[in-house]
């Protein structure tokens, strides 16, 4: 992905030298600062996403977080402050593995979609998690 994409869609994996990796983790400030992305996609690939992995995004409207993230960093969206929704795909998020920072920064108008199955535990996981009361959780 080129840090001028307005949509970056993280691939399942990368071939380096001949070797193919699967894409298991977003790192630490992976995106942080990118003024230009507005669309984040993770696949069922990532298991976890590092601190502050789109702190900075100014013009993210939509991220999307694949059905294995298990783990997400702190102020994972701080500063975003055209972020409309987050499409949380992911089944097995559990409080001990969702930071206390992870929603901080996070404006009101923001959507959380979250699985259907999941929503009453999510919600209340991420409200003790910092997410305000004005955020919706669908």
């Amino acid at each position: 992905a080129e840090a001028k994409d307005k949509t970056i869609k993280i691939p399942e994996s990368i071939t380096k030298d001949g070797v193919t990796y699967q894409v298991t983790t977003i790192a630490d400030n992976a995106f942080k600062g990118n003024k230009t992305v507005q669309t984040i996609v993770i696949p069922a690939t990532v298991t976890k996403i590092g601190n502050n992995a789109f702190s900075g995004c100014k013009n993210l409207k939509t991220i999307t977080i694949g059905k294995n993230v298990k783990k997400l960093g702190g102020n994972l969206f701080k500063s975003c402050k055209k972020l409309k929704t987050i499409n949380i795909k992911a089944i097995g998020l559990t409080a001990d593995n969702v930071n206390k920072k992870t929603f901080k920064g996070l404006g009101n108008k923001v959507i959380v979609k979250v699985p259907k199955k999941l929503k009453k535990a999510y919600l209340m996981m991420f409200r003790k998690k910092g997410l305000s009361k004005k955020v919706k959780v669908k």
